[in-house]
């Protein structure tokens, strides 16, 4: 993986903890900026991911053409650093996911406590 990509995944596991600093106490303009972050980012990441995917799969179709059984091509095309790049992006890429669900999910009940609170 390129130096580069390795940095920004860093960079958006961070915003991933930052997030959480904007929750208590409520901060939604904070909050929705770290969004557009992490939305933006989620979209980048599709990029590499997709072509260490598409590098991994070709290596599983080529392997069974030289007569491997599907499970020995797998198990042969995984221990190349695509996938392992594939395999961390898409991880990143999920994580980056599940953040984004819950600042969707508990902004609403914050904001609505925040409302309240004023």
């Amino acid at each position: 993986m390129k130096q580069t990509l390795k940095e920004e995944t860093i960079k958006a596991l961070g915003l991933v903890q930052e997030a959480n600093r904007y929750t208590n106490p409520f901060n939604p303009r904070e909050l929705f900026v770290i969004a557009e972050k992490l939305i933006a980012f989620q979209a980048y990441l599709l990029g590499p991911m997709m072509t260490c995917e598409t590098i991994y799969r070709r290596e599983v179709v080529k392997f069974q053409k030289e007569g491997k059984s599907h499970a020995g091509a797998v198990s042969e095309a995984q221990v190349m650093s695509e996938y392992e790049d594939y395999k961390y992006l898409k991880y990143v890429y999920e994580l980056i996911g599940e953040q984004i669900k819950l600042i969707k999910k508990f902004a609403g009940e914050l904001g609505r406590e925040y409302d309240q609170t004023r």
